[in-house]
């Protein structure tokens, strides 16, 4: 199916395009920036961006992609938090909603396609990668929230998840691997503990990040930024962070390929929640010499647990992993 730039932008949903791809012919202008009610930004509205490459800067969407199953549109979670794992003491919390069961969906494999079977050559070929032009990539109809802003959101390549942690150009303050022990959230207006909740990911410091200009507890100074080893943070840090626009990527497992299901494997329940994050990039895998099974795909991986560097690593493609768009911003 092609789109010839006029109107709406087909919804994503159960339709019958989707297996032969979607070609993107004459699109209408887009802006140059998101609207900044679905992107990272700061406290003051401000959109922050990220260096992917020696040129290229990106804005992130506001969180985690997620699939509702029941009305076949795309969204992003509506906070960076959303997904962490917490202990429900009284009615379900508005806006924590970690969508593991139900019609919202959150774990993908890889590429953007509709499966009909269990085996894995039914997913986008690993030997090539996602590309929004050819209907691949999950940014290429995405739909947030009824406002529709076409082909400019897109996946990362392995490349540029790559410079966006390690190149010291970003500057000297570019992740942080946390985990925080529990707290509660209260409903508003009273003083009934609704949810108690518990982080764990990493968090993505935008170019140039100055903590010296925000106001955090004590002791957060000597946390230890671009290391392996996970750091405890506290609620208060939490919020600070995010107020200074950083991206935050919760640590949620992934889906075992159990079965299958509209855009995404699925099992009982998430493996490795709370400890640890694979979020897919739109980088094809290496070939399997002498094996039965189709090629990989890279996707970034960390360990709250393990003394190991976030790091991109080749993954089966039926496994069901985060998306995290992001939007060009030169």
């Amino acid at each position: 199916m092609t789109w010839n730039g006029e109107g709406e932008l087909p919804v994503m949903g159960n339709n019958t395009y989707i297996n032969s791809g979607l070609s993107i012919t004459n699109p209408l202008p887009l802006p140059a920036a998101p609207d900044a009610q679905y992107a990272v930004k700061t406290s003051g509205d401000e959109l922050t961006q990220f260096s992917v490459s020696g040129n290229k800067k990106v804005y992130f969407s506001k969180a985690n992609l997620r699939y509702d199953e029941s009305s076949g549109v795309w969204s992003f979670h509506e906070n960076q938090i959303d997904g962490c794992i917490g202990y429900v003491t009284g009615s379900y919390p508005q806006g924590y909603n970690v969508s593991l069961n139900g019609t919202k969906m959150d774990r993908f494999s890889w590429g953007f396609h509709y499966p009909t079977t269990t085996g894995e050559s039914d997913y986008v070929d690993g030997s090539t990668n996602l590309d929004v032009n050819d209907g691949t990539d999950w940014g290429c109809a995405f739909k947030a929230e009824g406002y529709n802003e076409g082909t400019n959101w897109r996946t990362l390549t392995a490349a540029e998840w790559n410079y966006l942690l390690n190149n010291a150009n970003r500057g000297s303050k570019r992740f942080m691997k946390v985990t925080s022990g529990l707290f509660n959230i209260t409903a508003p207006n009273t003083n009934t503990t609704y949810y108690s909740l518990f982080i764990s990911g990493l968090f993505i410091a935008p170019d140039n990040f100055d903590p010296s200009k925000y106001s955090f507890t004590s002791g957060f100074a000597n946390k230890t930024w671009n290391n392996a080893t996970g750091q405890s943070i506290n609620i208060n840090d939490v919020n600070t962070l995010l107020a200074a626009g950083c991206v935050f990527l919760p640590a949620l497992g992934y889906r075992d390929s159990n079965g299958y299901q509209d855009y995404y494997y699925y099992s009982s329940s998430p493996t490795n929640t709370n400890f640890v994050g694979y979020y897919w990039s739109a980088t094809g895998g290496p070939q399997n010499p002498g094996s039965s099974l189709a090629p990989k795909a890279e996707a970034l991986m960390f360990d709250r647990t393990a003394n190991t560097m976030p790091s991109n690593n080749a993954q089966f493609r039926n496994l069901g992993m985060c998306v995290r768009l992001v939007w060009d911003a030169n």
